[in-house]
């Protein structure tokens, strides 16, 4: 049995890039990769199983790596945080599941390949378009050209404190937002424009402000999003809402932060073998 880790990714904003080859395909945007995130164990077996959290599920993203990289394996996830709340969890499962199967088959493939096949599977299974990157890399990620690690093109942002607040309301499925091609055309106009607006302020608070300008005008909040962002906002903080879940992140002074039912923190290192 080999395990390995991948850290969890909030999407602050996006816009979609789709392209014929699943290799160039993916988002441009930004995010902040943390501590919370997804454990897999891998082992061989003579047909492939997935289980979640000891439950048996189809996990489509993970069954189509082992695909990829042709092995069949028994994968255990364990997750720090709940499938479609904004984390980045099918990503994360992904990537973690490429890195371990590679280490319990031997399959000689470098870490480019094995981030690849996970950005890949994500991709094709419409559960992500750019998580997996990111949670190979850590810290605050811009993605300012789409793809796999050879062929996008991705920035960072300092932090000053790595405490990120989360409070998970419920989730959201990827796959409906993403599929919906009205709501992508206000989703990828919002996230271009968020993008612009960070490149020139490349920094922490102004991440999570442009996250909460894009979920108004891509038209992705809920009530509870919106009083939870409001409650924090009036405390002094900044909270926006992670792409794709109903769940209210932010930053601040200790105040703050104890407004958050949780806290994690910037992982600046990516996903690993344990």
């Amino acid at each position: 049995m080999t395990r390995a880790f991948a850290p969890g990714h909030i999407t602050a904003f996006f816009a979609a890039v789709r392209r014929d080859d699943p290799l160039d395909t993916g988002s441009r945007g930004a995010g902040i990769v943390v501590d919370d995130g997804v454990t897999v164990d891998v082992h061989d077996a003579e047909e492939t199983t997935v289980t979640l959290d000891g439950e048996g599920v189809d996990f489509e993203p993970v069954e189509r790596v082992l695909e990829m990289l042709e092995v069949t394996a028994g994968v255990d996830i364990e997750t720090d945080v709940p499938v479609g709340s904004g984390f980045g969890v099918s990503g994360a499962a992904a990537l973690a599941t490429s890195i371990a199967a590679n280490e319990e088959f031997s399959l000689g493939h470098d870490d480019e390949q094995t981030i690849a096949a996970a950005h890949v599977a994500d991709v094709l299974a419409g559960t992500g378009l750019g998580d997996v990157v990111p949670q190979s890399i850590g810290g605050i990620v811009t993605r300012v050209e789409p793809g796999a690690p050879e062929i996008g093109l991705f920035g960072s942002v300092e932090h000053d404190d790595p405490r990120i607040g989360y409070t998970v309301f419920g989730s959201l499925e990827t796959a409906d937002v993403l599929e919906d091609d009205e709501a992508m055309e206000r989703v990828d106009k919002a996230g271009e424009s968020a993008l612009d607006g960070l490149l020139k302020d490349p920094s922490i608070q102004e991440l999570v402000d442009l996250s909460w300008e894009f979920a108004l005008e891509a038209g992705l909040t809920t009530e509870r999003v919106e009083d939870g962002v409001g409650d924090i906002r009036s405390s002094g903080g900044k909270a926006g809402m992670a792409m794709l879940g109903e769940t209210v992140y932010g930053t601040g002074d200790d105040g703050v932060i104890s407004g958050f039912e949780d806290v994690t923190r910037v992982c600046d290192d990516g996903a690993k073998l344990l």
